[in-house]
C-alpha cells in the first residue's frame, strides 16, 4: 500500500503514533519467532516484519532476519519502512537496500 489518501488530515503526532504501533507490534513478532526458533539457527531465517511507515493502513510487509531488525531497532529514532513511504516533513531516509528504506524521525518517538 502506497503512503495513504487523508495523510495530509493526520498530525505529526499522530502519525508518529502509528509508527511505534507498527514497532511495537514488529517487536512481538520478533520475540515470538526467536522462541519458536530457539533450537535452531535463526539469524538467516527471513522474518516479513510489518511496515513501519506512519499510514495505520499500510500493511505491507519486509523481510528481515531477527537479527537486522535487532540491529534497526536499537537505533534512536530508525524505523524502516518500504521505499516511497517516508514523509519528508517527519523523517529523513538514511538508508537504501533490498526492498526496504531506513527513516530517522525528526521529532522524538514515543517511548
Amino acid at each position: 500500500m502506497k503512503k495513504g489518501v487523508g495523510m495530509s488530515n493526520l498530525s505529526k503526532q499522530r502519525r508518529i503514533q502509528n509508527e511505534q504501533l507498527f514497532r511495537d507490534i514488529n517487536k512481538q513478532l520478533q520475540t515470538t519467532v526467536k522462541y519458536l526458533l530457539e533450537n535452531s539457527e535463526t539469524s538467516t531465517v527471513l522474518i516479513e516484519f510489518y511496515c513501519e511507515c506512519s499510514d495505520r493502513l499500510c500493511m505491507d510487509r519486509i523481510e528481515l532476519t531477527a537479527k537486522e531488525f535487532e540491529s534497526i531497532e536499537r537505533k534512536q529514532n530508525v524505523f524502516v519502512i518500504k521505499p516511497g513511504h517516508n514523509h519528508p516533513d517527519l523523517e529523513k531516509v538514511v538508508s537504501k537496500r533490498r526492498g526496504l528504506e531506513l527513516v530517522r524521525k525528526f521529532i522524538p518517538t514515543l517511548k
